[in-house]
């Protein structure tokens, strides 16, 4: 049976998002977002007054790709972060050789 495909797109990056609902957003539980945190893949901000987690929205797509990298590639912590980093690195080329059109 194919899985639908999901897909976001940042409308705005002073968006933020909490904890339950990235982990909604993703379809994950809190341990895959939790561990994509301690490895480095998603970056957090602490809300002082309730120590929970938000994310801003420009991590809910970086969460989905780090999810489905996982899910339909199996890779693991350290190949999901090298190819966001060079899924980045593309786009910012891209942007770069658009700029130069």
């Amino acid at each position: 049976m194919n899985e639908p495909i999901i897909s976001c797109e940042v409308v705005t990056h002073d968006v933020t998002v909490t904890y339950g609902q990235m982990c909604r957003s993703c379809g994950v539980n809190g341990e895959w977002i939790r561990y994509l945190v301690e490895h480095g893949i998603l970056e957090p901000q602490r809300h002082e007054t309730v120590g929970t987690w938000y994310f801003s929205a420009s991590q809910v797509p970086r969460a989905h790709t780090a999810t489905r990298l996982a899910h339909d590639l199996g890779l693991n912590v350290a190949g999901i972060a090298l190819a966001l980093e060079l899924i980045e690195e593309n786009r910012k080329l891209r942007r770069r050789l658009a700029d130069q059109d």
